[in-house]
């Protein structure tokens, strides 16, 4: 049975293993997909087999660019948020507790938009809205404070790589 192997960067090698274990090298290919082709050939394979698996591939690739672009909008948001930080209250240096306890406010905002999204609760709509509103209303509440959850979770990171905050001072 042939196989390929990759000999070298940039470098497959078709070939097949002999009975004692030895490569026996058929070609060489600048490419997988060449290298792949030339084995499904060499073993008899039917060219339908390599057009699903380019097929296959086509979906993966487009998989990934959906998921670069749904990862790539929350990250805009993310980093908008923290730029309306830093601009409203300049570069922080605060020591981890303080940035702990800024931290779980902001879940606690997102907890509570969660409990009022699932059980229904007053949506904070000036007048009255219709379920549909509420809801929407709610969902796009847990997104913002999910975006500020992660803003300030960006900001500790960035504070500890400045390495510039300090334990406080505790009086005696």
């Amino acid at each position: 049975m042939y196989v390929y192997v990759r000999s070298e960067p940039g470098l497959w090698t078709v070939g097949f293993y002999g009975p004692t274990g030895d490569w026996n090298s058929e070609s060489d290919h600048s490419s997988v997909d060449a290298a792949a082709r030339r084995v499904a050939y060499l073993n008899g394979s039917n060219a339908s087999i390599l057009t699903e698996l380019n097929a296959c591939r086509e979906v993966c690739a487009d998989l990934r660019r959906q998921l670069a672009r749904y990862q790539s909008e929350a990250l805009q948001s993310v980093l908008a948020e923290r730029q309306r930080q830093d601009e409203k209250w300049g570069e922080q240096n605060h020591d981890p507790f303080t940035y702990l306890v800024i931290l779980i406010e902001e879940v606690g905002e997102f907890a509570q938009d969660a409990l009022q999204y699932r059980f229904g609760k007053d949506s904070g709509l000036p007048g009255a809205g219709s379920a549909e509103e509420n809801q929407q209303h709610q969902r796009d509440r847990m997104k913002e404070e999910s975006i500020h959850v992660a803003a300030v979770a960006l900001a500790i990171v960035e504070c500890l790589d400045r390495d510039k905050w300090q334990w406080p001072v505790i009086p005696q």
